[in-house]
């Protein structure tokens, strides 16, 4: 089931962030600058949670920015994660959908920057089955980390 999320949800919208950062390698998480985020951005545009038998599995956190090059309002990501044990093509277009007619319902462009780890075949199939149009490459580098294969 895909759920718009409430004020009580917020620790466990805040512990799917911090799980979702680990896992791309980020260790070092200031739990007060994780809070912050989350309750900002819950206060500019909803977040969507996955549950299943009452246990929050997953999340499209959104938040507003504005575009640099048009100075247009955008929905956006600030997290989308999902436990790996739940990650399956269903579960991905259930929130991407919830979080489209969100967009739809506001009339606000809507982007997504997935972050890759294992699993860029699934995200690249659920860009293409939701008819987002791929917008930017992005990539990360780390000095003296290993090479990226």
């Amino acid at each position: 089931m895909i759920r718009r999320a409430k004020t009580l949800d917020i620790p466990y919208m805040v512990n799917l962030y911090k799980e979702g950062l680990k896992e791309l390698g980020f260790e070092n998480i200031d739990d007060k600058r994780l809070l912050a985020k989350v309750v900002s951005s819950y206060h500019l545009a909803p977040c969507f949670l996955l549950v299943f038998n009452d246990k929050i599995c997953g999340m499209a956190g959104l938040s507003t920015s504005i575009t640099p090059w048009s100075g247009e309002a955008t929905l956006c990501d600030y997290i989308f994660y999902i436990r790996p044990e739940y990650r399956k093509l269903s579960n991905f277009g259930g929130l991407v959908r919830a979080c489209k007619d969100f967009s739809d319902e506001v009339g606000l462009p809507l982007s997504f920057n997935f972050s890759v780890n294992d699993d860029e075949e699934i995200r690249k199939r659920v860009f293409k089955m939701h008819n987002f149009k791929t917008t930017f490459i992005t990539g990360g580098y780390k000095p003296n980390s290993a090479e990226v294969k």
